[in-house]
């Protein structure tokens, strides 16, 4: 184990990997960085904020992107105020309506959407916001159509299956 720990160190070091985390530990402070992204991403918007710019942008001062600092601040410099306020709603709205889900063998699921709402100011939801929809899809399912014949079809004894005809 102790060899495998100094092979790994010793490759981190001769890639260069450990010098550009010191680099962009030198070059920005976190929580000052993110900060001044956030503000610059929101003035920013101020001057498209309706449709937004479409994609990130380079910061005026940083070498980060802004509207790259969180799924929020993403939707809001990219497809503006009408954007973000879309964005927000989905996941708002898709937390407070599958609280209440019947079936409690997948209301754990819940906490996804519970969890996306909280995580998108500082996280971007790439990837994730296809389970997200999709937790949120199985969820309102349930909760609209838990005890539906046509979504859960119920078992018929054996010879009194109905023939088409």
């Amino acid at each position: 184990m102790t060899a495998l720990s100094a092979a790994g160190t010793v490759i981190l070091l001769l890639s260069g990997f450990l010098d550009e985390i010191i680099a962009r530990q030198e070059t920005v402070n976190t929580t000052e960085g993110r900060g001044n992204l956030y503000v610059e991403t929101f003035e920013r918007t101020l001057g498209s904020p309706i449709v937004g710019y479409g994609a990130p942008r380079p910061s005026y001062w940083s070498e980060i992107y802004i509207g790259t600092q969180g799924a929020i601040w993403n939707a809001m410099f990219c497809f503006g105020f009408v954007g973000l306020a879309l964005f927000a709603f989905m996941l708002l709205a898709g937390a407070v309506r599958t609280f209440d889900a019947p079936n409690l063998s997948i209301l754990w699921v819940h906490t996804s959407a519970v969890v996306a709402c909280v995580l998108s100011i500082f996280y971007g939801l790439d990837r994730q916001l296809v389970f997200v929809g999709l937790a949120l899809a199985i969820l309102l399912r349930e909760k609209y159509l838990g005890d539906s014949d046509y979504w859960t079809p119920r078992p018929v004894p054996f010879g009194q299956a109905k023939h088409a005809g």
